[in-house]
């Protein structure tokens, strides 16, 4: 008799419990943040468009970036992310002479994010990971221009303080790296294959609240 009651001491407790995190999650609703951010890319490997003599490798560019954040729940959220940048083109022709070129770079995605530590009063550390976009264009890519948009996979890691004690914006970092594949030079100028290429985005901004508190 006594192990029954205590199992139904434990059971009382934890649904009391599972109802209290319930109605405080209810009266908390639904977050919405706005994020802008300023930041760098920082390619690894020089893409080469399979032309005769011409490599066409990406400097770095600074990025300005837009981020939707919707959070249902404390530890889990969703990001739709939008960047410009733009940087340099290094082009180098079939007499090894070496230019830049402006180009433009846009990127997009589409994240799930998970926060570890929500419930912090100091930094809140966060992963991300989801579908992606890259486009190239601009003066650097008019005599090859890229194939419109390139499917990508991004990975971020991340995180966020609040800047006053009492206020509701938060400052924020975040670390990015879009996977993607594109054409490099294995020998001849003409002989290339497809190999995985990551841009990395460094970046740090602001986020607001739209929704929820």
């Amino acid at each position: 008799m006594t192990r029954v009651r205590i199992s139904a001491i434990v059971l009382t407790v934890a649904l009391v419990a599972v109802h209290s995190e319930t109605r405080a999650q209810t009266r908390r609703g639904v977050q919405v943040r706005l994020d802008p951010s300023l930041g760098a890319s920082l390619p690894f490997g020089g893409a080469l468009i399979d032309e005769a003599s011409l490599h066409k490798q990406q400097v770095t560019s600074a990025v300005f970036a837009g981020r939707l954040a919707v959070s249902p729940s404390r530890h889990f959220g969703f990001e739709g992310t939008i960047g410009f940048g733009r940087g340099l083109i290094a082009i180098r022709d079939s007499s090894n002479h070496v230019r830049d070129v402006t180009a433009t770079l846009v990127l997009s995605s589409l994240k799930t994010v998970f926060r570890f530590n929500p419930n912090s009063r100091g930094v809140v550390m966060h992963v991300a990971s989801g579908p992606g976009l890259i486009s190239r264009g601009g003066k650097a890519w008019a005599d090859t221009p890229p194939r419109g948009a390139q499917p990508a996979w991004v990975i971020s890691a991340g995180g966020s303080a609040r800047l006053t004690r009492r206020g509701k914006v938060d400052f924020r970092f975040e670390l990015e790296v879009f996977l993607s594949w594109a054409q490099f030079n294995v020998g001849l100028p003409t002989e290339t294959r497809s190999l995985l290429h990551h841009d990395i985005i460094w970046s740090f901004g602001l986020s607001f609240p739209i929704l929820g508190h």
